[in-house]
């Protein structure tokens, strides 16, 4: 009995510790590769999303997220990339369209996952983080 409880103690320890670490909880690392992709990408955004731990939980924000008409399909795979290790969703945006970020905040959520922040350059390449509140 002893045997399970410490075992329990330590998977309990392990859970709380060792995953936050493995799921892009390192928040340098996730910020770094967010410059890159904004830097290295023009007409894109990034967007910070809970529970993307898997190859299959992007599969269905990918297919929500694409079917909108300003994403550009042509970059990326589909207009979307996802970084699960990073709970990060990239979309490339088509040229002077007019972006609904409501609606991609609503294709997410109806993918069953919850956006965070969203980040984009501005026009002078400064890049702008903006807390995402469900309305």
């Amino acid at each position: 009995m002893k045997h399970l409880f410490k075992s329990l103690f330590l998977l309990t320890l392990l859970c709380f510790f060792y995953l936050p670490a493995l799921s892009g909880g390192d928040n340098t690392q996730k910020e770094n590769v967010i410059k890159s992709l904004l830097i290295e990408n023009n007409n894109m955004v990034v967007i910070t999303v809970d529970g993307l731990c898997c190859r299959n939980c992007g599969i269905g924000i990918g297919k929500k997220v694409c079917k909108l008409n300003f994403i550009d399909t042509e970059k990326l795979p589909k207009g979307v990339k996802i970084d699960r290790i990073n709970g990060l969703l990239s979309i490339a945006l088509k040229e002077n369209e007019e972006v609904d970020y409501e609606a991609i905040y609503t294709a997410i959520r109806k993918a069953g996952y919850k956006p965070k922040a969203l980040f984009k350059k501005d026009s002078d390449n400064k890049i702008n983080k903006s807390d995402i509140v469900k309305k």
